[in-house]
């Protein structure tokens, strides 16, 4: 049950992260935060261990400052924002991946379980991103 506590953490400082000056905080939470929710909700479920939706969580905060960070370096537009909730199919692709993984293992630790929810995440954001980036997206300066 602490996993899950540390999950909802991750994904508040996320939200208060993601906010842009001027946004509303409502706004920012459906858009950007709700699925990423779903999705630690469902891998957490599938893998039967809070350490999993935690991994999740980590992975995709983690990603979500980083495209932030991208996207201010750039000069924005409005369909920037497309690009990101374009590699969510890619980052749940990898944490079901993770989950199934996690429920075929035997035994787990919950630090395996943690990194294993991480990994398979991380692995299916940074595999959509950048079949995005070749085709559909300009990722390039």
């Amino acid at each position: 049950m602490t996993s899950g506590y540390a999950a909802a953490a991750v994904m508040t400082v996320a939200v208060a992260l993601a906010v842009p000056s001027g946004a509303s905080l409502l706004t920012t939470t459906l858009w950007f935060v709700l699925p990423q929710l779903a999705l630690c909700c469902i891998t957490g479920w599938l893998a039967r261990t809070g350490a999993m939706a935690l991994g999740v969580a980590v992975a995709l905060a983690v990603y979500l400052g980083l495209f932030i960070a991208w996207v201010q370096s750039r000069s924005p537009d409005g369909l920037i924002w497309l690009s990101y909730w374009s590699s969510l199919p890619g980052a749940a692709l990898g944490a079901l991946g993770g989950g199934l993984v996690l429920r075929w293992m035997r035994s787990t630790r919950a630090w395996v379980a943690l990194g294993v929810g991480f990994a398979t995440t991380a692995a299916g954001i940074a595999t959509n991103q950048a079949t995005l980036c070749a085709t559909l997206v300009h990722c390039a300066r």
